[in-house]
């Protein structure tokens, strides 16, 4: 239950997936104009946002990317060592080939999902990456013209159906957290 709690108290997060999804619809626009080794500069460096653009969006989702109140609150960034390691595959798919780095990016960015969503207990955050690295898989073989649009447009995509499960999962821990009454307790107040 404590790490639910974690959840609760974080409002689950939602502002990190929210500035993923930005920074992906703006990356899958991007796509439309950069060549691709310019894509590749651009998202490598705007990478450095999408934590103050968490911070920012912590109001209008109305969650807490910081809380520290939680024995198990630190599971999320030993997460982010997950994403350090992808850019070991990465920075030399760029050199190699920058075609694969909407996959290796797209894949290596959401590894720390998985801390993450241990540490909230929730299954919506655990199986966001898997989802994300089959459907950029197959996107990489189906739609190799648009490898740099249609994937960060799918990732965004995947973002935003995230945020609707997670506040689904979230429902669910607050009811969880509520006390249940005893059948009748209401009428017992009454006398």
């Amino acid at each position: 239950m404590e790490r639910e709690r974690l959840a609760l108290l974080a409002g689950g997060g939602i502002a990190a997936p929210a500035a993923g999804a930005i920074y992906w619809a703006a990356l899958s626009v991007l796509g439309l104009y950069a060549s691709p080794t310019t894509w590749c500069l651009v998202a490598f460096v705007t990478t450095g946002l999408l934590f103050p653009l968490a911070l920012l969006l912590q109001r209008p989702t109305r969650s807490n990317i910081m809380v520290k109140e939680s024995p198990v609150a630190n599971a999320g960034t030993v997460g982010f060592v997950n994403v350090a390691v992808g850019w070991a595959i990465t920075i030399p798919a760029f050199h190699t080939n920058p075609q694969l780095v909407p996959l290796t990016l797209g894949i290596g960015m959401s590894l720390h999902f998985v801390s993450i969503g241990w540490s909230y207990g929730s299954r919506v955050l655990m199986f966001h990456p898997l989802v994300r690295a089959l459907v950029l898989v197959v996107l990489w073989y189906v739609l190799p013209a648009h490898r740099f649009t249609a994937m960060p447009l799918a990732v965004a995509l995947i973002y935003l159906v995230t945020i609707a499960l997670l506040l689904k999962e979230l429902s669910s821990f607050r009811q969880r957290a509520i006390p249940s009454q005893p059948p009748g307790a209401d009428s017992l107040r009454s006398r």
